[in-house]
């Protein structure tokens, strides 16, 4: 499954970034795009959130049970935020614009649990939204390329 190499993916980037930055929460924002845009078993998201996050924790964080929880928690505000939108406003900006709040708001949300000290923790907070728009960047250069050509 593609979701397997996104999390790969942010695995790596988190070796290589390690202690400079927090790592982009890519893995996350591939099921969030995922949610509306494509057509899934109802609940298999939400599945694939949840091991993805305890695998996360069990490699990463320690905390066993947090990322599933964060993740979790964005994909079911992002269905029910999606749900309420009207259809004459569901269109592919809306889903960029989701998909960066709730990276901002788990990427907050574990920066409140986690804790630290001040200066560095905001560069590393800032460098890890920093990617994540830069994420949501390339998808929405990637889309526009492919309904142009």
């Amino acid at each position: 499954m593609i979701y397997i190499f996104w999390w790969l993916l942010q695995d790596l980037l988190q070796v290589l970034v390690h202690g400079w930055i927090f790592v982009p929460d890519v893995f996350l924002m591939a099921l969030l795009f995922a949610l509306p845009l494509k057509n899934h078993e109802e609940g298999l998201l939400l599945w694939i959130a949840f091991f993805g996050g305890i695998l996360w924790d069990l490699r990463w964080s320690g905390l066993i049970g947090l990322t599933a929880g964060l993740y979790l928690l964005a994909l079911m505000g992002m269905k029910g935020i999606w749900e309420l939108v009207p259809p004459s406003a569901k269109g592919f900006s809306m889903v960029l614009g989701l998909v960066l709040g709730f990276h901002f708001m788990v990427g907050l949300l574990r920066l409140l649990f986690f804790g630290g000290q001040g200066g560095v923790l905001f560069v590393q907070f800032a460098g890890q939204q920093l990617g994540g728009a830069l994420v949501v960047l390339l998808a929405y250069m990637y889309r526009r390329e492919k309904t142009l050509s």
